[in-house]
């Protein structure tokens, strides 16, 4: 990982509450940049805790394995996991908010 949220490696799904409308939000966040006590309250959901060969996989990672949409496998899990968040917010998004969202996530294989 960077450490600078420059690769979107570690992205993770964070749910919180929305102080305004009181719903629950989840937004994709760069784990490296979040300090613990600053997501205090917040539902963190990591790759591991969407999908596992264990207990079955997510739609999403799925669909990456299926379809062969990984090389080295270092940036799968950021882009798992901001596929993800996008769906919890738009269940059924355009092409463009889908290519928007991965504008913070790096392949450096391509």
């Amino acid at each position: 990982m960077c450490g600078e949220g420059g690769c979107g490696c570690c992205v993770v799904s964070a749910t919180k509450t929305d102080l305004l409308s009181n719903e629950q939000v989840t937004l994709a966040i760069n784990s490296c940049l979040c300090p613990l006590y600053s997501i205090n309250g917040w539902s963190i959901t990591t790759v591991e805790g969407i999908g596992s060969s264990k207990k079955g996989f997510h739609p999403v990672q799925k669909r990456i394995a299926e379809y062969n949409g990984t090389q080295c496998g270092y940036c799968t899990p950021g882009m798992v996991m901001s596929m993800h968040s996008l769906l919890q917010k738009i269940p059924e998004p355009t092409k463009q908010i889908v290519e928007d969202n991965f504008d913070g996530n790096i392949c450096r294989c391509t």
